[in-house]
């Protein structure tokens, strides 16, 4: 008798540990919203963030800082909170359900087609760009937050898009739909400079009260705008 038991416990093992083995590979192949090029082999409690939200233990405290476009694994539900998992921060805790997007695949056969400009958003490093509508997909390009990008069309919770002669699939919460092609960080960057350096020059011209040559009036102009450029970095 105890011999058969010892077996079934030998046979029970070996049906569980691959499993356990894919989970951790799973939890390290897939990471966040950052670069990576291992396709998942089980991805249906994947999902992210809604929000800039706290992420709380069993007694209400906070434990982590959750933020938007953040990955994150539901482990259970219940009650209308879900027990989540953050890879990139490696912490476990609690977060309402309505702060959580569930990832699910679209089907590239039912494609609306668009033709917009868009750009990359929510992402703290890296964003995939995948072969296909699914978290499953092999990865063609990585990328970073502010890049323009061509949207082409849109299934289900992903945009088909294009860039640098690159076409694949990126998921809806990392894209916003943009009226040209230039990265907003560039533009705002530009039109504070603009701004920052007539405000100065405003501001000496008022505060010396004194008639300026042509000449003057064009070194303080140029000096102005040196000390007020930002700074790219």
């Amino acid at each position: 008798m105890k011999k058969h038991k010892i077996m079934a416990m030998l046979m029970a093992g070996a049906l569980i540990a691959p499993t356990l083995n894919i989970g951790v590979k799973n939890v390290h192949a897939k990471g966040l919203n950052t670069v990576t090029s291992t396709a998942l082999s089980n991805t249906q409690n994947y999902g992210c963030v809604k929000g800039n939200v706290d992420l709380v233990n069993g007694n209400g405290k906070t434990v982590a800082k959750a933020t938007e476009g953040e990955m994150l694994i539901v482990q259970k539900n219940e009650d209308g909170q879900a027990l989540v998992k953050l890879p990139k921060q490696g912490v476990e805790g609690y977060l309402k359900e309505a702060n959580i997007i569930m990832i699910k695949d679209g089907n590239a056969n039912d494609l609306s087609k668009l033709n917009k400009n868009g750009e990359i958003i929510n992402v703290d490093t890296m964003v995939n760009v995948r072969e296909m509508p699914s978290i499953n997909s092999s990865v063609k390009d990585v990328l970073q937050n502010g890049t323009a990008i061509k949207i082409t069309g849109k299934t289900a919770q992903w945009y088909s898009v294009e860039v640098n002669g690159t076409k694949g699939y990126i998921f809806e919460e990392y894209v916003s739909e943009t009226t040209n092609k230039t990265p907003v960080v560039n533009k705002v960057a530009k039109n504070d400079s603009t701004i920052n350096s007539k405000k100065t020059e405003v501001v000496v011209n008022n505060t010396s009260n004194k008639t300026k040559t042509n000449k003057e009036d064009k070194k303080s102009s140029v000096s102005n705008v040196a000390a007020t450029k930002p700074s790219t970095g």
